[in-house]
């Protein structure tokens, strides 16, 4: 065994990256198909990347360059009117940074409507506080009429 094979057999191993915000985004996402009306366009800002050194800083240059925006909410919503609904999804104990706080508050500033959402139920709250949708009910909406009230 050479004496650089021995060396990277000592390196600590990094930990496997454990996709937190994933399935909660793929939640959210199939929760807005359902209740926004069908000809909404719903899509999907990829400004993460699954990258290291330095293959991310030449992807996150060639993609700057194409006109991604640092910061940018995950799920852009445009619905008839037209309407801009913008979802950033973050994890359980995540939240925005620097340049996302102050690119939704630019969009804000524009007319778009901005939330942070971790759930479903956070999604039903931020469309209620817009306004509602003329589509189908909400989930919350439906279970309040089962129910008959909210549980919060």
């Amino acid at each position: 065994m050479t004496a650089a094979q021995l060396i990277e057999m000592q390196k600590p191993k990094a930990k496997p990256r454990v996709d937190r915000e994933g399935p909660i985004h793929r939640a959210i996402l199939d929760h807005l198909r359902i209740v926004l009306p069908p000809q909404t366009v719903i899509h999907h800002s990829p400004n993460a990347i699954g990258l290291s050194g330095q293959q991310i800083m030449r992807q996150i240059a060639l993609n700057e360059a194409m006109g991604t925006v640092k910061g940018f909410p995950d799920l852009t919503c445009i619905l008839p009117g037209p309407r801009f609904w913008l979802f950033e999804v973050k994890a359980e104990g995540n939240y925005p940074d620097k340049d996302q706080r102050a690119l939704h508050d630019r969009l804000r500033g524009l007319g778009c409507a901005v939330a942070v959402v971790r759930d479903t139920f956070d999604v039903d709250e931020a469309i209620a506080s817009w306004g509602g949708v003329d589509g189908p009910l909400t989930d919350r909406q439906l279970r309040d009429m089962i129910v008959g009230g909210s549980e919060e």
